[in-house]
């Protein structure tokens, strides 16, 4: 088989772009993978149209088509946000059967007409609704074989504009980025937008956000380049984030319970810098970074206040500058639907001058089955050098770190957090939602065990301690929706506390 790229030299028409494969003896199709460019797609909410056209031999003769996929992806025409709807199609073809007989029955008989009555209490031929039927296999499916796809076209087109959307926009990273409210800052609201190119994947994107409580002024301006498969961005930026690499809360359920509890899930650092950073996507799932970064960390004092309740402390973490270079080596989860998954990721950061320090995280997660049921494995497992600023350091307890703990009652210069999840499903009733959805006729029940430990106090008055020894609790979790919604309670086995969670899925805290 002989591989063929086909890249045009004209981007203005509308051409494809892709991959096809043809056997080297008779030039016959056997794959085909390819997109298009963008003046090919005549509704502007189109983002990108994938296909692939894969044929197999049969009798060792004929490449016959085998599966055919097509997924189109569109967005708004005003804003660039990472969240999009997907139509996907597939089909297998098999079974085939060469020079059969066609018998003559087949072509004579009564002409084909429609009833002369309505029977609309006939059952003779479907037992269910057309609306059932869709609604029952309504779930989520894995698209990471299209992500090869458009890596592939990517690496072909090189710095050429692809797409069918505006290369201007306004832009949101997530919902947060617009509105959001915590105790440093109050109400919080920004906007950015997505300034490019239509002939290239040059991009310029700034960002300026506003605290109504502290009055200060935040905001980025990056400008980014990608070419294939690699992409080289250099960013000066002004930002308030939470110290801790572990997100523990969806965003927009931290600004409500802040707001109106006084329960805030941070602790916050302004921090003030640039980074030159390179990414490099080895694969649908693989991606490779450096960054060189110059920061300075700032302490920051609560300055709103919540509906009811009252806010704790932020602890004091600024201090220094920090000129450094970080490198990260990233592999995507492979999605919803597979039984087997091994990923994570691995990064060093090593920052030089007067405050110089090392920092090592690795972060694994393994997917398999186990008695017929899906099990996984995770951890976090951090060093940092005895210079660690705070604002590097590492802290657990509490939500979506050991349930059952105190809410980041640990912290240091070490850390180690395992956990082990075992799921299986559980009939539940389904909630009608609509003709061709529902709520699933399952839940997923899991219960798990996790253990946390921290070493070396980060000083400085922060006001996290070190484990001492390993922290062990024990928990079961309800999964809802498709997964959507996740229950989870978990009791710490040191001192018998308890500790109840209601989150969406992690996979979407990123858009929240």
């Amino acid at each position: 088989v002989y591989e063929i790229a086909v890249r045009p030299r004209d981007f203005h028409s509308p051409l494809v772009v892709g991959t096809v494969y043809l056997e080297v003896a008779s030039a016959a199709l056997v794959r085909f993978r390819f997109s298009f460019t963008p003046p090919a797609y005549l509704d502007n909410q189109l983002e990108d149209i994938s296909i692939v056209l894969e044929n197999s031999l049969w009798e060792g003769r004929y490449w016959l088509p085998f599966r055919q996929e097509v997924e189109i992806r569109r967005r708004t025409t005003w804003l660039d946000f990472p969240a999009r709807g997907i139509i996907r199609g597939r089909w297998e073809i098999g079974g085939y059967e060469f020079n059969q007989e066609i018998p003559a029955q087949f072509f004579v008989g009564p002409a084909i007409a429609g009833l002369r009555s309505v029977r609309n209490g006939d059952t003779t031929r479907f037992t269910t609704s057309l609306d059932s039927a869709v609604a029952a296999v309504a779930e989520p499916l894995n698209h990471q074989d299209m992500e090869a796809l458009r890596v592939e076209v990517e690496r072909i087109a090189g710095t050429r504009a692809l797409g069918g959307l505006a290369s201007r926009r306004l832009a949101a990273r997530s919902l947060s980025d617009v509105i959001k409210v915590n105790r440093v800052q109050g109400l919080t609201l920004g906007f950015g937008a997505t300034l490019g190119s239509s002939e290239s994947r040059l991009q310029v994107q700034p960002y300026v956000a506003y605290g109504t409580s502290d009055q200060r002024v935040l905001g980025s301006l990056a400008l980014s380049l990608n070419s294939g498969s690699a992409r080289l961005s250099l960013e000066g930026y002004r930002r308030i984030r939470d110290l801790s690499d572990l997100p523990v809360i969806t965003p927009v359920f931290n600004s409500f319970s802040s707001q109106e509890f006084g329960k805030d899930y941070g602790d916050y650092v302004l921090l003030e810098g640039g980074a030159l950073a390179f990414r490099y996507r080895a694969s649908s799932r693989s991606t490779l970074g450096l960054d060189l970064y110059y920061e300075q960390p700032t302490s920051l004092a609560t300055t709103a206040d919540p509906a009811s309740g009252h806010y704790r402390p932020n602890p004091p973490l600024g201090g220094g500058e920090f000129p450094g270079v970080r490198l990260r080596a990233e592999q995507a989860s492979g999605g919803f639907g597979l039984d087997h998954d091994l990923y994570g990721s691995v990064s060093v950061e090593v920052a030089v001058g007067e405050f110089g320090y090392t920092r090592v995280t690795l972060e694994p997660h393994w997917l398999t089955q186990f008695i017929g049921h899906e099990f996984a494995l995770s951890g976090y497992f951090g060093w940092g050098s005895d210079p660690l600023p705070a604002y590097r350091g590492f802290v657990l307890g509490g939500r979506n770190t050991l349930p059952g703990e105190p809410f980041r009652a640990f912290g240091g210069k070490a850390v180690a957090l395992a956990r082990a999840e075992w799921r299986f499903l559980a009939p539940f009733p389904a909630i009608p939602l609509g003709s061709y959805a529902s709520t699933g006729r399952n839940i997923v029940v899991a219960p798990f065990v996790a253990a946390g430990w921290t070493d070396r106090s980060l000083g400085g008055g922060t006001p996290w301690q070190r484990t001492g020894d390993i922290r062990p609790v024990a928990g079961v979790a309800l999964e809802w929706f498709f997964r959507l919604i996740r229950l989870e309670a978990g009791i710490g086995l040191h001192h018998g506390d308890i500790g109840v969670t209601l989150e969406v899925q992690r996979d979407w805290w990123g858009i929240l």
